[in-house]
């Protein structure tokens, strides 16, 4: 029975990485000696088929010097010539031979150090895409990891406020954690709403189902659900509409998603005290819904990637980094852009641009 192997994933990876580049830098240097084996062949068979002819040559020059009168002394003086070009050829022959031999040492030593520079690159790149996986892996960990931490606290709540209307269920109480309740279940739908989506994201799945959509009255009823979260924390949220009516081809459900966790963002990062404006207005062709707070606002090498998975603004509190990268992801299925105007100190202001007019999908809601 095969003993199992307690072996790391990622060293019996790099084993066998190791030994692939073994074999392939064996057959490499294999085949390029067979190469320059075959050159020498062809080299000494074109000098045997030369000597061949100079033999046949020399032969037909003797028999002409047979008929010759002083034919003897004259065949001395052309034996001596032949001996010298003989050497001379000889000499040229191993001279050839050197520089192949140099040639083929050089050619060696450029394919080795070929393979040791490109082995060097391969294993830097390797290097920082696993630095970049492990990064990922351990933010993907985090998010999931504050996501379960939120989901447990609402639940705990809910479970809490469900316990004191059971115990104490006068009206007044009743209504007071039943309110609860209601808060704590619609932030829990809103967090599993942002992994579905989240999960299509990452799938490529993600569609939207457009319809005409009043967006003046979907982001007033945004607004009327998030007034009291805000006025909890100590902030005025007020909505001011540039028009009375702005009907959009749009997905209701996931634009919902978009403004909710682009308000909700707002809400967390801006102090109390401070206030937040939302605005829908028609441009061109294009409706925009602006979301404006008196937040800290964001660093100007942060206003790109805040709509990155995972990433937070400095000194928010601990989140799971998805709710920007989602919406940006939903805006761009819709064919339209987010993006923030921000200065540091002097709040932030998020701009939702969607086409008006989309064709419908065919896809079903899902």
């Amino acid at each position: 029975m095969v003993p199992p192997d307690h072996t790391p994933p990622r060293d019996r990876t790099d084993d066998s990485l190791r030994d692939e580049r073994k074999r392939t830098d064996d057959e490499l240097l294999v085949r390029s000696e067979t190469l320059a084996e075959n050159a020498d062949a062809l080299v000494q068979r074109a000098r045997a088929r030369a000597r061949e002819v100079l033999g046949l040559a020399r032969e037909r020059e003797d028999a002409q010097l047979e008929t010759l009168s002083g034919g003897a002394e004259l065949r001395d003086t052309i034996e001596h010539e032949r001996e010298l070009a003989d050497r001379a050829l000889a000499a040229e022959h191993a001279l050839a031979d050197g520089t192949r031999l140099d040639e083929r040492a050089a050619r060696r030593l450029a394919i080795l150090q070929l393979l040791a520079l490109e082995r060097s690159h391969t294993d830097r790149t390797l290097a920082a895409e696993r630095v970049a996986a492990d990064d990922a892996r351990s933010a993907h960990e985090d998010a999931l990891g504050a996501i379960a931490h939120d989901l447990r606290n609402l639940l705990g709540l809910i479970l809490t406020s469900a316990s004191i209307i059971v115990v104490k269920p006068e009206p007044a109480s009743a209504i007071e954690h039943a309110t609860a309740v209601q808060r704590a279940g619609a932030k829990m739908r809103g967090l599993l709403d942002d992994l579905v989506d989240f999960a299509s994201i990452e799938a490529g799945t993600l569609k939207v189902r457009c319809e005409p959509v009043d967006v003046v009255a979907l982001v007033r009823d945004i607004v009327g659900i998030h007034e009291l979260a805000a006025a909890a924390n100590g902030l005025e949220l007020r909505y001011e509409p540039a028009l009375d009516e702005l009907v959009a081809t749009v997905d209701a459900r996931r634009l919902m998603r978009v403004v909710l966790n682009v308000l909700a963002n707002a809400i967390k990062l801006t102090p109390s005290g401070g206030h937040i404006r939302v605005a829908v207005e028609r441009i061109d062709a294009e409706l925009e819904i602006r979301i404006a707070d008196t937040g800290p606002g964001i660093p100007a090498d942060m206003r790109e990637s805040i709509f990155d998975r995972y990433t937070q603004v400095v000194g928010s509190p601990r989140g799971a980094g998805l709710g920007l990268y989602i919406a940006r992801r939903i805006a761009s299925a819709h064919g339209g852009r987010i993006w923030v105007d921000s200065e540091l100190g002097h709040g932030a202001t998020f701009r939702i641009r969607l086409p008006l007019d989309r064709a419908p999908s065919r896809e079903p809601s899902r």
